[in-house]
């Protein structure tokens, strides 16, 4: 190891390397001596500009004097500054903290000296982010209530609307008997029997129409808005007690995740599926008919559709806008320019009337 270390005073990188990693591979145990390899070794890849391996074995030199109480180290002191120059602040704070703890233990001078130049720098972009995470912590719950009033604000007009809505098939209703009435007391005056009857036809459509309204519409519209408050309301609930815990790092890991997005997407895409297959039993079928043998596209085992047919389902359903598709369908525009390209190069029809196919495809059934 000594060795090892002129060469790299000589500047003999590669030679040194190959000594030092040859004496790592032996040692199992979590020795001082293998900390030290792991720094030595560090130091190397530093010079070689790799530092992925640099802070890997700075991590393994660091634990390996945790796990042997050596305080006078240099490994921590090193991992935090290059993790603050990777931008991993709280990291990089955690690690400038407890070097400075371990040279104020062990009484070492000149290292409490070198830890306190750089704290102030690490501490200083610490304090900075927590500032930051805090300042977005609090735009979060400004917007969660914003929306969760908005929500409410929506639930009382869906129920007024309802409110409206049962008193008018009560009219009608009353309407409905009175002519009812008439038409037992006009069925000798066939002139007037037609008009009464149209009258009824008329009464009928209307309430046929509200109870439509009533039942699809504003149905479908309070499960969601009931949905998403639920989701709301324990989102909130879990954000608060996450605050009142000081569990501001698992906070933005949370509010970073992508899981809560992606499964309220794959709700979505099958919440459309369902009910555009019920619109369009046969599309996927209609679809490969208007394309070549080897184009043809293959569902997986439970795939309603694919990202391939939901394009060309928006555009059945009338949106032509390859802006709005990708939006709806979180994909970058380039990539729903490349399907449709893909899709329409296999067609056995000419490119220009593919889109007009696709609208002829299905009959659409009442929900």
């Amino acid at each position: 190891m000594v060795y090892a270390e002129k060469l790299i005073d000589l500047n003999k990188i590669k030679e040194a390397k190959v000594i030092l990693n040859s004496i790592f591979a032996t040692i199992k145990e979590d020795s001082h001596e293998k900390a030290m390899l792991a720094f030595s070794l560090s130091e190397i890849y530093r010079k070689e500009g790799n530092v992925g391996k640099q802070c890997e074995l700075l991590i393994i030199s660091a634990a390996c004097d945790i796990k042997n109480a050596i305080k006078e180290n240099t490994s921590m002191q090193a991992l935090a500054f290059l993790l603050h120059q990777q931008g991993y602040i709280d990291e990089s704070y955690m690690c400038i903290k407890s070097s400075l703890e371990d040279a104020i233990f062990c009484n070492a001078k000149f290292r409490t000296y070198e830890v306190s130049q750089i704290f102030p720098i690490i501490d200083t972009s610490y304090q900075e982010h927590q500032k930051q995470k805090k300042e977005q912590l609090f735009t979060f719950l400004i917007v969660a209530s914003v929306l969760s009033i908005l929500l409410i604000l929506a639930i009382i007009y869906v129920y007024k609307q309802m409110r409206k809505v049962s008193r008018f098939r009560l009219e009608l209703f009353k309407a409905n008997q009175d002519l009812n009435k008439l038409n037992d007391e006009l069925q000798t005056k066939n002139e007037e029997y037609k008009i009464v009857n149209n009258k009824l036809s008329k009464t009928n459509n209307l309430l046929y129409e509200s109870n439509h309204i009533k039942e699809v519409y504003i149905g479908h519209f309070l499960d969601i808005c009931s949905m998403y408050i639920t989701k709301l309301e324990k989102f909130q609930t879990l954000i608060k007690k996450m605050i009142m815990g000081d569990k501001i790092s698992e906070l933005l890991n949370l509010v970073k995740s992508n899981e809560r997005i992606d499964k309220e997407k794959k709700e979505l895409f099958n919440t459309f599926d369902h009910i555009f297959l019920h619109l369009f039993p046969s599309f996927v079928d209609d679809i490969n008919s208007l394309l070549t043998e080897d184009g043809k596209i293959m569902l997986k085992t439970n795939e309603l559709l694919n990202t391939e047919l939901r394009i060309f389902a928006l555009i059945r359903l009338g949106v032509n806008d390859s802006s709005k598709i990708a939006g709806f369908l979180h994909c970058s525009l380039n990539t729903i320019y490349t399907y449709r390209a893909k899709i329409k190069s296999k067609a056995i029809i000419d490119k220009d009337e593919f889109d007009k196919n696709i609208m002829q495809i299905g009959t659409i059934k009442s929900i």
